[in-house]
């Protein structure tokens, strides 16, 4: 088991290596491939795969947000990938300036950014709850079936308890006959 990263997809910090040398998030399964092109995080140097949105380590965001949206876009993103908003420093100051109708407009992608972020949440939250609900039932067959071999053991030992009692008996019996 790896530890000191977290994945990008569900938040888990427990991975696992496969045999080409992936990391696979134990939580979501999420498979981050280490061969090939990587990104350093500019926060603490973690190397990123090229996917990763966010730091594995300390979940800085690798991309660059958008101005307008807020969404995170690939590191080398010029344009957003949702609002089509141009990703340079020009564009990003003035698109903060208010312009005859625009702060109504930004407002309301704000918002609908802010409802996909809780619906996104709440289904992420619904998963991972059926998962930790599966999660606990596999554990509690583990238990019922831990318990059905220890008392099998305890059945066995019983046994060989009794038949070792018989055949001490049977011994003293036939040593004390003239």
């Amino acid at each position: 088991m790896i530890e000191g990263y977290v994945c990008s997809a569900c938040g888990g910090s427990r991975f696992r290596d496969d045999e080409h040398g992936n990391l696979i998030c134990d939580f979501c399964s999420t498979t981050y491939e280490l061969a090939g092109q990587k990104y350093d995080c500019r926060v603490c140097g973690t190397l990123n795969p090229a996917h990763a949105k966010r730091c594995m380590k300390c979940g800085s965001a690798l991309g660059r947000l958008c101005p307008i949206c807020t969404h995170l876009n690939a590191l080398g993103a010029t344009i957003c990938e949702k609002c089509d908003t141009v990703l340079d420093t020009y564009s990003s100051i003035t698109a903060r300036l208010p312009v005859s109708g625009e702060p109504e407009r930004r407002v309301e992608r704000l918002v609908e950014t802010k409802w996909d972020d809780v619906t996104y949440m709440h289904a992420e939250r619904a998963r991972l709850d059926a998962e930790e609900r599966e999660r606990l039932a596999w554990l509690a067959a583990q238990a019922a079936e831990n318990r059905r071999q220890q008392q099998q053991i305890i059945k066995f030992v019983l046994i060989g308890v009794g038949v070792f009692l018989a055949l001490l008996v049977l011994v003293a019996v036939v040593t004390n006959v003239p």
